[in-house]
């Protein structure tokens, strides 16, 4: 299904630009036009791709609804790092700029469009309702609610431009080179000093919370407890490459070992309680290649 589809769009930029309008008109099927577009940008190059991307954000702004910022900074954040993707080939560089330019849009976002914070503080007021998360965080409720809202669009950027990257990159190799895309993301790694740096700002965006409990002190005034939140919300999403590079490396050991699939659904599973594991494991694998250590006693 998903390979007739692909197929189906790369037969003229019409077909593709449909399906790239139909993906953003949708909710909840955004990453399907950024899937399109990294396609089409991997394949056929930054002209033909920009042109699937006018496409999508077309209809973006024909839904009309305040989401629609998400969907077009979601496919703007796919499109340059599918550009980054076709002139290095590096995947960790690709998605490095994906998650650095989400937070770019994550910034403009949360100090330029007030009125998409507030509608989402209200959905997320009306969900929560009396359960006083913030206190059990050890934050206002205010505050908490802020802090939901502004990792929402986080979330809504980032994961959705960074799965269009993916799935994008997997059509392309399905297409035109199987097998590539799967050795591709096996062989995925960040240096050592770019796990660093990404695991302290994760540390950041997870702390947030109790960061913000320093900020309740009368030494702090002004927007100080607002300026904290958006730093931490804006920081938790430089976990995204932490997490996809850990189960590169967990999907290339099962698939070393040949090992049962059940090890990779018990691995997704656990993940919400394990991340912090993970994302030590891949500070550990950036400076000793775990893989490489793995594989070396089926090589002898």
């Amino acid at each position: 299904m998903m390979k007739a589809l692909a197929e189906l769009a790369m037969r003229g930029r019409l077909q593709a630009a449909f399906f790239a309008f139909l993906g953003a008109a949708l909710p909840m099927f955004s990453w399907f036009a950024a899937a399109i577009v990294t396609l089409v940008t991997l394949r056929r190059g930054s002209r033909d791709g920009a042109l699937i991307l006018l496409a999508a954000l077309t209809a973006a702004f024909v839904v009309g609804e305040r989401v629609e910022v998400i969907t077009v900074s979601a496919v703007l954040v796919a499109y340059i790092s599918a550009n980054v993707l076709r002139m290095t080939v590096n995947l960790s560089y690709s998605l490095l700029s994906a998650v650095f330019a989400s937070a770019l849009f994550l910034t403009g976002l949360i100090t330029q469009s007030e009125g998409l914070l507030d509608s989402l503080k209200q959905v997320l007021e009306a969900q929560l309702g009396q359960l006083d998360l913030g206190e059990a965080a050890g934050i206002d409720g205010q505050d908490f609610v802020h802090l939901l809202s502004v990792q929402t669009i986080s979330y809504g950027i980032g994961f959705t431009a960074i799965t269009g990257l993916l799935v994008g990159r997997w059509w392309q190799a399905m297409l035109y080179n199987p097998g590539g895309f799967q050795k591709e993301f096996h062989a995925l790694r960040l240096s050592p000093a770019i796990t660093i740096v990404l695991f302290l700002l994760s540390i950041v965006g997870l702390g947030g919370a109790e960061l913000l409990g320093v900020a309740e002190s009368d030494v702090f005034a002004g927007n100080t407890n607002v300026n904290m939140i958006n730093v931490a919300a804006i920081a938790s999403i430089m976990t995204v490459p932490l997490l996809i590079t850990g189960a590169a490396i967990v999907h290339s050991i099962v698939k070393t070992k040949h090992a049962s699939k059940h090890w990779l659904v018990g691995f997704y599973i656990t993940l919400p309680i394990t991340n912090t594991m993970v994302y030590l494991m891949v500070v550990m694998d950036g400076f000793i290649d775990i893989r490489n250590r793995v594989s070396k006693p089926s090589d002898t």
